[in-house]
């Protein structure tokens, strides 16, 4: 009537893989997004600077070409939305 185990070498290896998933390093993601006048990346750019506007948007001053543009990150991708100058 107990609960019946799985035999040791299975609990060994279910110990091991777990030890593996818990120490393995987790993927890092990010978005990347680029100026579409000179192509630089945009979210590691330390020049670049960035703002949220009032309509939840965000507004992207390129660091290289100083172009600005508006993106929408809320969609399953990042959307350029409008160019602002």
């Amino acid at each position: 009537m107990g609960v019946r185990l799985p035999p040791p070498e299975q609990r060994i290896t279910d110990v091991f893989q777990w030890l593996r998933n818990l120490l393995k390093p987790k993927q890092q993601t990010f978005t990347r997004v680029y100026c579409p006048q000179c192509n630089n990346e945009l979210v590691t750019d330390e020049a670049t600077t960035f703002k949220h506007t009032p309509e939840g948007f965000v507004q992207y001053d390129c660091g290289k070409c100083h172009a600005q543009h508006v993106w929408d990150f809320d969609a399953p991708v990042p959307l350029l939305l409008r160019r602002l100058n």
